[in-house]
């Protein structure tokens, strides 16, 4: 489109890989589209062009989620590389955000099934402190799910995004 007031009309009824605009179009700025597109579709990769580049205003695009920033005149092989940087960029969160989605759906709570009517309570209890800071020991016999507890624990608690680490303390020497 030629006007950014069109495009961004296009928006709501249509999905797109991709959005490249110059910040200077009739009607409405690159970066008021850009602010429109990203309210109504925030995972939508924008790459921002313009002849009349400065620092400040390659700030302000990035700021509101542009993905980057090309100054014209540009050379077809810079534009060709920034749109397949965006692309891939775009296509790893895609891919992350789907991730996580079936890994938090793995270690819910709910998946972990038992005969043992108190572990409803025990669940119920896991699910509480997952949220918070606090330390957890889960003590049990060999075989009863205690690993399988502890990770749905860390799945669910707000450190999910760094490493899972077990211990097993029995193969710990008493020394140790």
């Amino acid at each position: 489109e030629q006007d950014g007031r069109r495009a961004a009309r296009l928006f709501p009824d249509q999905r797109y890989d991709m959005v490249i605009a110059d910040l200077m179009m009739p009607e409405m700025s690159g970066l008021e589209l850009l602010d429109k597109i990203k309210e109504r579709s925030p995972e939508t990769p924008f790459l921002v062009m313009t002849a009349f580049a400065s620092v400040d205003t390659a700030i302000e695009a990035l700021k509101k989620g542009a993905s980057d920033y090309v100054t014209k005149p540009f050379k077809i092989d810079e534009i060709k590389l920034a749109i397949q940087k965006t692309l891939e960029t775009s296509a790893l969160q895609h891919e992350n955000r789907a991730l996580k989605a079936r890994l938090s759906e793995t270690f819910s709570f709910d998946h972990i099934m038992s005969a043992d009517p108190r572990m409803g309570d025990i669940k119920r209890m896991a699910a509480q402190v997952a949220v918070t800071d606090a330390t957890i020991m889960i003590r049990g016999e060999s075989g009863t799910g205690k690993d399988l507890l502890a990770s749905a624990i860390h799945q669910n608690s707000p450190r999910r995004d760094r490493p899972y680490i077990t211990v097993n303390c029995g193969a710990l020497p008493e020394t140790l």
